[in-house]
């Protein structure tokens, strides 16, 4: 039998730029899928860094993710 397995990760913003550690779990578990909720006003959850609107870089990596297959991105935060 194949274990299946979700993973959800909230406020993932740009302030949290390394991806490698998703990276790594797609790599060891290739048929992970990992469920990356976005906070569309994350300006208040941390930094100046957290402005979606302002990291175009940190959306293009997060775009690679979801060419992978593993990823969905949720948006949250809309008010």
């Amino acid at each position: 039998m194949k274990t299946q397995f979700n993973l959800s990760l909230d406020d993932f913003i740009p302030g949290y730029d390394d991806f490698s550690l998703l990276y790594r779990l797609i790599e060891k578990f290739p048929d992970i899928k990992i469920n990356l909720f976005v906070s569309t006003n994350s300006t208040v959850l941390c930094c100046d860094k957290s402005n979606l609107a302002e990291n175009p870089n940190w959306a293009n990596k997060a775009y690679e993710l979801l060419q992978t297959g593993n990823f969905e991105l949720g948006l949250h935060g809309v008010y």
